[in-house]
């Protein structure tokens, strides 16, 4: 899979905007849940169990619906509200 698909797969299965640091032809590990995150996950929590475990330590960013960094506790829940503005 790569970088661009994994981005795109995320919105899909999570609700949540990530930017892979690394052109969109990069070769990443496949995003292969089905379901998505508890929503009362930390932000940090996320990152370890679904994201940087498959990114082969690239770079990334977990984006908010302002285009902004969230603080690692920040909950998803509050992050895909503020895509709904």
């Amino acid at each position: 899979m790569t970088a661009g698909e994994f981005e795109k797969k995320v919105w899909e299965v999570d609700g949540i905007r990530m930017v892979v640091r690394a052109p969109w032809s990069t070769e990443v590990d496949a995003y292969d849940w089905v379901n998505a995150a508890n929503a009362g996950w930390r932000v940090n929590h996320y990152c370890t169990q679904r994201i940087a475990t498959r990114l082969r330590g690239l770079e990334y960013l977990i984006l908010d619906g302002y285009g902004q960094v969230p603080h690692g506790n920040t909950q998803l829940s509050g992050i895909r509200t503020g895509y709904t503005r």
